[in-house]
């Protein structure tokens, strides 16, 4: 007997992929729905439960702010680099008086070199005191004779417009946090979605065996054929992109539901940093997918930092998030053994990967080898 399958591979899905599945079918499924009356009161339980995901998923994707916080501090980062350059160079300047004034200046911006590795509001504190260390009555002279105020005023005003931009993120995650994350929206659309195909399935059965109303069987056969295209069409989706994917998934409509998989994540770097000596923290270039696809169970896999695998073994030993808790910016690694973390820069580039219990469940391009590992 016809029956809309069990919709297991919902919980298989990439959160975009799971809003628009269920997208498709409430814009497909409102207009036959209204033919049964009795469906009525389930549709619009599923519907509006969607409509919850629709503004999550919309607000979390968009990961609004994000993208703006991260030019902002790096056009500052940029400025900082700069106003340095120009104190750096005026030592060169057969000049006297510009080379003095540059060596009374270098010490002022060295004791801030580390300004673009440190955090967001690490950063914004040491560039605030690094601006009125230049505005100082004392370095004014200094400033003025290396032609240097139009730097720092950009310097400045770079800082402060990221204060600001940054200042409507956190109000934005705050918003986030109250309205909750995908997580939480899905599984209730999940099941409202299960009640109706319940529901559709039984109204099916009936008339096969008591109304054998000819005109309901067609438009109900025409409904659960749809949505299991639908479905099917998404269990052809998570097969391509696994290891081997390409042939069509398990053809049977009704399988046993398997724990969800970790999916493999595949990434770039953008920053890969050693702290202490000892944690290697990754950054990826793009935060967005970062923080989507991410996941707490990849946390333990193990990493060879070298490509022949013989040296630099680290463990995944946590996901690092931004100051309000809400979005993973990095992966930390710690050393597998307690091994001499020791070397040289060497500025090789790779692309390395994480395997938990036998499987690659990250994939990192264009890591550049950090300063302290052999």
């Amino acid at each position: 007997m016809k029956s809309i399958q069990k919709p297991t591979i919902l919980r298989k899905l990439r959160n975009g992929e799971h809003f628009q599945i269920h997208s498709d079918l409430i814009v497909y499924l409102e207009e036959p729905i209204g033919d049964f009356t009795v469906l009525s009161t389930a549709f619009t339980t599923y519907k509006q439960l969607f409509d919850h995901e629709d503004v999550v998923f919309k607000h979390q994707s968009r990961m609004e702010g994000t993208q703006a916080v991260t030019a902002a501090d790096k056009k500052r980062n940029d400025e900082y680099i700069s106003l340095r350059m120009g104190v750096k160079s005026g030592l060169r300047s057969i000049d006297p008086e510009i080379r003095s004034a540059a060596e009374v200046l270098l010490p002022i911006v060295d004791n801030y070199k580390w300004i673009p590795r440190k955090s967001y509001n690490e950063s914004t504190a040491y560039i605030t005191n690094l601006i009125q260390d230049l505005k100082a009555a004392a370095n004014q002279p200094s400033v003025t004779k290396l032609g240097l105020g139009p730097a720092v005023d950009l310097l400045e005003a770079a800082n402060l417009a990221f204060k600001a931009i940054y200042g409507r993120r956190t109000s934005w995650w705050t918003a986030q946090r109250l309205q909750g994350n995908m997580l939480a929206a899905r599984p209730p659309v999940d099941e409202a979605f299960e009640a109706l195909s319940y529901l559709i399935n039984s109204i099916y059965a009936t008339n096969e065996v008591d109304d054998k109303d000819a005109e309901k069987r067609t438009k109900l056969t025409a409904i659960i054929n749809e949505v299991n295209g639908q479905l099917d069409n998404m269990a052809r989706t998570i097969a391509y992109r696994q290891p081997g994917g390409g042939s069509d998934p398990d053809p049977d409509p009704d399988p046993d539901p398997d724990p969800d998989p970790i999916v493999p994540y595949h990434f770039r770097a953008s920053n890969v940093l050693l702290i202490n000596g000892r944690i290697l923290a990754v950054s990826p270039t793009n935060f967005e997918e970062f923080a989507d696809l991410i996941d707490v169970r990849m946390v333990g896999g193990i990493m060879d930092f070298h490509p022949d695998g013989k040296s630099n073994r680290f463990t995944l030993n946590e996901i690092s998030y931004d100051e309000t808790g809400s979005s993973p910016m990095s992966l930390r690694f710690i050393p597998t053994d307690d091994q001499d973390l020791l070397g040289t820069l060497s500025n090789e580039k790779y692309t390395v990967e994480v395997v938990k219990d036998g499987v690659v469940v990250l994939t990192i391009d264009e890591v550049n080898e950090p300063e302290g590992l052999a």
